[in-house]
């Protein structure tokens, strides 16, 4: 090379962490090194972070280096400040020798005990398991997993992005090739929605596969650190145990608030999203996935609040509904989503300059989009509800109520904080406070 490979290391690293969230430059450059054998996982474990680079072989480094150059432009990382001609034409021509050991359905795991009629143990080697996701039958499903992360892609959108404990995935790694890591149970679960087919052989202990999309559910960071114990030490030896799983979106997370009670997820998630027997969570659950100008915009995140990508929190939210509503049966649910759709487009339609025109401007000089302020405008709703005037009435309210951010009554609220930014945060007095309070402004 013509300068340290640990110069170019440390270049590249920064390139793949700038354009992780990018998809469409991640299926290219998939699909390129593809071209020169190099596997899926194995692409997946670089472009992800989740594998040092000092570790992975000089024709790959180059591969790399050449092809996010080509798609990025990034000076820092040009393939001829660091590679000599040779190198360069190996590199070009480089194809590694791959035997093909993809597998496909139907796909029979052996000496399989049946615990109930939707779940079973067996036991794999963790050659087997990197076959199962290199094959891609094992799949991540955002789901029926952990909390994930977001992100602000190139063009300015919000991807969900695997969150991924480097760390542990490292450590874990160090076990597994240093033979420490105690055996545990990973599990994998065929998604229950129509699509999934399987048949088990009581006589024989076999359960077959024959269609459907199966999820790692718990063990994901094992996987992870399989993959990359493996490409270390491809001849490792070690074997763990699997939990198969039959079960819907539901029980997942019924399974994973179970989990959490052993290795702690985001609060707000579990509360939110996990707790799927929550009246408040159904009705803001479909406000957020629904066709209104809310959709997407509540969140269990508050990064996304503070870079101005969503409106409120979803434990806000539901909370105020639980406390106005007497919410019995799903019909209730699916009357007052409706409902609260109607009356959240007439509230962002009435106040456009501030919900879409630019949402970062209008918080510097008013409170109307902070995430507590829709708890005010569920009581809002709320109150008016059976009024033949209601939007009437709103839109009066809209047009005399002070938003100004100078306002020491939305502090007083816990709808700012004294800095004049969003609250965090809010007791079960606040929220009182809060529904009280503009429950005698209409």
């Amino acid at each position: 090379m013509l300068q340290e490979r640990y110069d170019l290391e440390k270049k590249l690293d920064g390139v793949l962490e700038e354009y992780n969230p990018n998809k469409k430059m991640r299926d290219v450059l998939k699909t390129q090194l593809g071209k020169h054998g190099i596997l899926n996982s194995e692409f997946q474990q670089v472009w992800l972070r989740n594998t040092s680079l000092d570790g992975v072989e000089l024709p790959l480094i180059y591969l790399l280096t050449k092809y996010l150059y080509e798609r990025t432009g990034e000076s820092s990382i040009e393939t001829s400040k660091y590679f000599t001609e040779t190198e360069i034409k190996d590199g070009d021509i480089y194809v590694r020798e791959v035997v093909d050991e993809t597998l496909e359905y139907p796909i029979t795991f052996e000496d399989v005990l049946r615990c109930r009629e939707d779940q079973y143990n067996f036991y794999l080697s963790i050659q087997q398991i990197k076959k199962l996701l290199d094959s891609k039958i094992i799949t991540y499903n955002f789901d029926t997993q952990r909390s994930p992360k977001h992100k602000v892609n190139n063009d300015g959108g919000l991807i969900k992005v695997i969150n991924i404990n480097r760390q542990a995935v490292k450590e874990i790694t160090k076990d597994l090739l240093e033979n420490n890591f105690i055996t545990n149970c990973i599990t994998f679960n065929l998604l229950q929605d129509g699509k999934d087919s399987f048949v088990y052989n009581e006589k024989k202990n076999e359960l077959t596969i024959l269609s459907g999309e199966v999820n790692v559910i718990d063990g994901f960071h094992r996987c992870l650190s399989m993959i990359n114990a493996l490409s270390i030490n491809p001849n490792l030896e070690y074997i763990t145990e699997v939990r198969f799983t039959n079960w819907g979106v539901e029980k997942c997370r019924n399974f994973i608030f179970q989990e959490d009670k052993k290795n702690k997820i985001n609060k707000r998630y579990i509360q939110s999203v996990v707790n799927t027997g929550k009246w408040g969570n159904k009705v803001i659950g479909k406000l957020n996935d629904g066709n209104g100008d809310l959709k997407g915009k509540i969140t269990t995140d508050f990064a996304l609040v503070k870079i101005n990508k969503a409106f409120t929190m979803f434990d806000f939210m539901s909370n105020a509904v639980d406390t106005l509503w007497d919410i019995k049966t799903n019909m209730d649910v699916s009357n007052l989503s409706n409902y609260l759709t109607d009356f959240f487009d007439h509230i962002i339609g009435y106040k456009a300059e501030d919900f879409v025109e630019d949402v970062g401007k209008s918080r510097e000089k008013s409170v109307v989009t902070m995430p507590a302020m829709f708890i005010g405008y569920l009581s809002l709703a709320k109150k008016l509800q059976d009024d033949p005037n209601k939007y009437e009435k709103l839109e009066a309210f809209l047009n005399k109520t002070d938003f100004n951010i100078e306002s020491q009554e939305w502090l007083k609220l816990n709808i700012i904080n004294r800095s004049k930014k969003p609250t965090i945060t809010l007791n079960k007095s606040n929220v009182k406070n809060i529904i009280n309070y503009f429950n005698e402004l209409v």
